[in-house]
């Protein structure tokens, strides 16, 4: 997904962009122009600054019918909308104590937060994650694409634990096909309660445009009960040039 970066860009335009209904009111809390980072009290902001802006992040998750798990395992491939994200788990997790949702807080309005437990019996690895995603309309080497985020611990960090962010190129669709890593940030010594920030910028191959953005746990099973809890915030995927 790209907006057009050529003035004048209209809120109808970015609307279209996000599959949202023409006639949504634009004051509505269906806007996704912006995504994890909330205005203030009188902000001002301008629609040049989201001038092909390319969100994977939404602030809410994919529908599930009647019986359907609250997290969608690793392989099972279905079409995502762009205006709703995926949780994701597999491996050894605590599937019904874990969970991923939006929280609201002074300093990270509209956070993802993530909270994962493994069991006494889980001696492997497991993981928990949010996918959302973008369709790259513009590709190639003269249109560069930056991603920044904010991945932040909370009070949870047992020794060995993980916190990735990434984004990543299927061939064919949401988790659909082969794929290509565009940016990843990989936090391998993460710390309780400290904030680390990521900037990145890339190009997107042509035969690779349907990019996910994910941010996720790990945790290498410790053969005992152990938690861990992260935030990501102020997420973003912008074109550059």
């Amino acid at each position: 997904m790209s907006v057009n970066t050529i003035p004048p860009v209209s809120l109808k335009e970015i609307q279209y962009n996000f599959a949202k209904p023409l006639d949504t009111k634009i004051g509505s809390t269906d806007r996704y122009v912006r995504d994890f980072d909330a205005l203030q009290d009188a902000e001002e902001w301008s629609l040049l600054d989201y001038a092909g802006a390319a969100f994977g992040f939404q602030r809410e998750y994919m529908d599930r019918a009647s019986g359907e798990p609250y997290w969608q395992r690793h392989g099972s491939i279905y079409e995502l909308p762009l205006d709703r994200s995926d949780r994701r788990a597999d491996y050894a997790v605590d599937y019904d104590r874990s969970l991923a949702e939006i929280r609201q807080t002074p300093e990270r309005k509209n956070a993802m937060y993530l909270w994962m437990v493994q069991n006494t019996n889980d001696r492997t690895p497991g993981a928990i994650g949010v996918n959302g995603w973008f369709f790259a309309s513009e590709v190639g080497e003269d249109n560069r694409y930056e991603a920044d985020w904010v991945i932040r611990t909370g009070d949870n960090t047992p020794a060995g634990c993980q916190l990735w962010g990434m984004v990543l190129g299927y061939r064919y669709g949401y988790l659909d096909g082969t794929r290509v890593e565009y940016s990843w940030h990989n936090i391998t010594n993460a710390q309780p309660n400290t904030e680390y920030t990521w900037h990145d910028e890339f190009a997107i191959n042509k035969n690779y445009r349907h990019c996910l953005v994910n941010f996720t746990l790990w945790m290498p099973g410790y053969g005992r009960v152990e938690e861990m809890d992260g935030w990501i915030h102020s997420c973003t995927v912008k074109r550059k040039t």
